[in-house]
């Protein structure tokens, strides 16, 4: 207890000395959260500076308390006055900065979502929450009745709302039609029993459509398992995604997708068993393996930078109707809310990074 009397009286003000120690245990905080494996480096960074910058303005407040303590005529006493203020005055700028950065950051905002339906079914929920990734609280529709509105608390945040637009102009009776047909020269392959230029239906299970937590190529993808045909005979091809950690995707080959009579080219291909479809804002993994959005690297001059999210987006009418039949076919109006919420750990970071990022943008 000796040495925090020592530290108490050698700070101008007892302000000061509680910046210190508030210093001190931030930046504890931050090696305990980098040792502990539940702080990135960035947010590392960030704690350990906001400590270092608190402790060190305290710190500096020290050189007034020397200075009381020499003569008026001293040209020592107004080097140090003139010191501390300078050092602190900086110092308390960056802090102010820094509380406000991080406080508003740990503050995000999530959506109230007021929904208009024809006919309401639990699926309506689920379909949002793939929307939305995250759990949606309601008190429930009457399934006895019909054209229903209920307002929905979702865990996250509607950033667009075209695609819900979209679904209510939503004309059709069923989902997209997906085909595929096989390539020139891949027709007497083993296990493929299709014709040259036959175009074959796809038959999906749309209900486990989900979006998929996998380093799938160059963007983010929803996958929806095939139900027909039968594709498990059909040759793969092994393709090495990230080498250092030994991951690779069974790429089907041979096969044209075609949605709505439109070729596919690169926004779908088949895993597996599993159809592949470019989606917008889904986690992905980082060749480091920590989860991440779909980024794209800020380059600036040659040089790169950060990696920011980026939307990859598909097309509306099509995404409507192919990954949330349930939405297209029976939403009828809908209106959008915010509030405030505080953001989990693992979402804070996200948005104390991306923040910073978005400086280079």
């Amino acid at each position: 207890m000796k040495w925090i009397l020592i530290y108490y009286r050698g700070m101008a003000t007892p302000v000061h000395a509680m910046m210190g120690i508030l210093g001190v245990c931030v930046v504890a905080f931050s090696f305990a959260g980098a040792l502990g494996g539940f702080m990135e480096k960035f947010t590392f960074a960030v704690f350990f500076l906001y400590g270092i910058f608190l402790f060190y303005c305290a710190f500096f407040s020290g050189f007034l308390v020397v200075a009381n303590k020499l003569e008026d005529h001293d040209p020592k006493r107004e080097t140090l006055i003139g010191l501390s203020y300078v050092y602190q005055g900086v110092l308390i700028s960056l802090i102010f900065v820094m509380t406000w950065w991080v406080l508003s950051t740990f503050i995000g905002k999530a959506t109230n979502l007021m929904i208009t339906v024809s006919e309401p079914n639990e699926n309506i929920i689920r379909e949002l929450e793939k929307m939305t990734y995250g759990d949606i609280e309601y008190d429930g529709f009457n399934l006895e009745l019909t054209k229903q509105s209920v307002e929905l608390e979702l865990s996250g945040f509607i950033s667009s709302v075209s695609i819900l637009k979209k679904m209510i102009e939503y004309t059709g009776s069923a989902p997209a039609k997906v085909e595929m047909k096989v390539k020139s020269g891949w027709v007497n392959s083993p296990g493929y029993k299709f014709l040259e230029n036959e175009t074959v239906e796809i038959l999906l299970d749309i209900d486990s459509s989900m979006a998929v937590r996998k380093p799938y190529l160059n963007g983010c993808y929803i996958a929806i398992p095939i139900l027909s045909p039968d594709i498990s005979t059909l040759s793969r091809k092994n393709v090495i995604v990230y080498p250092q950690h030994d991951y690779s995707l069974n790429i089907v080959e041979g096969l044209e997708l075609i949605v709505d009579g439109v070729s596919m080219g690169e926004e779908a291909f088949i895993e597996g068993g599993d159809l592949m479809i470019k989606s917008f804002s889904s986690d992905t993994y980082r060749p480091d393996g920590r989860i991440s959005y779909c980024v794209s690297q800020i380059v600036r001059n040659g040089r790169k930078y950060f990696t920011a999210e980026q939307y990859r987006y598909y097309s509306s009418d099509v995404f409507a109707k192919f990954v949330f039949p349930s939405l297209a076919k029976y939403l009828m109006d809908y209106e959008v809310t915010t509030r405030k919420r505080i953001r989990s750990w693992g979402r804070f970071q996200y948005h104390l990074r991306s923040g910073f990022e978005g400086l280079f943008i």
